[in-house]
């Protein structure tokens, strides 16, 4: 049984193709004692975000990908708020963008 996350890494992203593996990559190299989780949500880039995000998710267990086929943003709808943070089970919750790196 995997053990619950001390720390969410909330990540939200849209057409941050040039940015967004640098952003991950800081997360993976993130050294903890602790387990932690990233979850990263795509807002139906159209710029291959989502692939990237799709493929990190393949490698890494404890990337969980949120991939939008509708804009959400552009609805009204915060992603973060609506999608990202009630998937988060740590205690703490770290806020990043997808061009934060």
């Amino acid at each position: 049984m995997v053990n619950r996350p001390l720390v969410s890494i909330a990540c939200i992203t849209y057409n941050h193709v040039k940015f967004i593996s640098q952003a991950i990559e800081g997360f993976l190299r993130q050294e903890t004692a602790f387990p932690i989780e990233i979850i990263i949500h795509d807002d139906a880039s159209t710029d291959g975000t989502a692939a990237i995000v799709q493929d990190y998710a393949s490698k890494h267990a404890h990337i969980l990908p949120i991939l939008q086929t509708e804009n959400q943003y552009s609805q009204g709808i915060k992603p973060s708020t609506t999608h990202v943070l009630p998937r988060c089970r740590g205690k703490y919750v770290a806020l990043c963008e997808g061009d934060d790196y």
